[in-house]
């Protein structure tokens, strides 16, 4: 199904990009091929769409263009995503502009100035931005996100994975094991847990004492496709078996 539409000159292209862990075909229509534009089409049923990706099989979503020449973040053979240009007058061509890494994950990619783009990579559950040039993604500039005071653990699980895992208490907060604490986890549906501001969780942490702590168990985004499936279907025991091993660090380690 077709959700969405963006006009570049006389190119159309029609694409499903309605939430990122939802997989999407992408089709382009010449309109300046028609005879009369998009007039001439009145009354007709369907556009004389070209399908670039006819099959729902990866995530596709567009950056920028030149013209009909374009950049797509993409997971197709490439859990954590990459980038890849295509050109639409020889759509079975594909370029890599910037590979997928071992660990990080291409979260997002946006074309600024012109023919340069600034990537959010996810990076052990923490944000990493950097410049790049948009053509051949060279490097520009790092530009590192300090944590600040909220740190993070890696929890051996069950089965030996590490699980990431931020906590947040009250600054100077003695860890003797008298506090109360609260372990969020979600896990699911290729969604990453990140570090957001939350008055919730302030108040939790500076009037009341608490420790407040997400575990980013298997099932979510953090580390790509196969973190996502190593917490699905036939295997979402190992989010439980994640969650658990959190809890038990935490005591443990004398957070509560």
């Amino acid at each position: 199904m077709i959700t969405s539409s963006f006009f570049m000159s006389d190119l159309m292209v029609n694409h499903n990009p309605f939430i990122d862990h939802i997989i999407n075909k992408v089709y382009y229509c010449d309109i300046s091929a028609l005879p009369n534009g998009l007039e001439s089409q009145k009354g007709k049923e369907l556009l004389p769409f070209v399908k670039l990706i006819d099959k729902f099989e990866a995530i596709c979503h567009d950056i920028a263009n030149d013209d009909v020449v374009f950049t797509f973040r993409t997971n197709k053979d490439a859990p954590k995503y990459k980038l890849v240009r295509v050109d639409l007058k020889e759509p079975s061509t594909w370029t890599e502009v910037l590979q997928e890494t071992e660990k990080d994950v291409l979260e997002s990619a946006i074309a600024v100035n012109g023919d340069q783009m600034v990537m959010s990579n996810l990076s052990d559950v923490k944000h990493v931005l950097q410049k790049r040039n948009l053509e051949r993604g060279a490097l520009l500039h790092h530009l590192p996100i300090e944590i600040g005071s909220v740190y993070d653990v890696f929890v051996p699980s069950k089965d030996g994975t590490k699980i990431p895992m931020f906590i947040v208490a009250k600054k100077d907060i003695v860890l003797d094991g008298s506090h109360p604490c609260l372990l969020y986890a979600y896990g699911g549906f290729n969604i990453s847990l990140s570090p957001t501001f939350s008055v919730c969780r302030i108040v939790l942490a500076r009037h009341l004492g608490a420790v407040y702590c997400i575990a980013n168990i298997c099932g979510g985004g953090e580390y790509g496709e196969e973190w996502h499936k190593a917490g699905s279907l036939a295997k979402k025991q190992n989010c439980f078996d994640d969650f658990i091993s959190a809890a038990e660090y935490l005591v443990s380690a004398g957070d509560t």
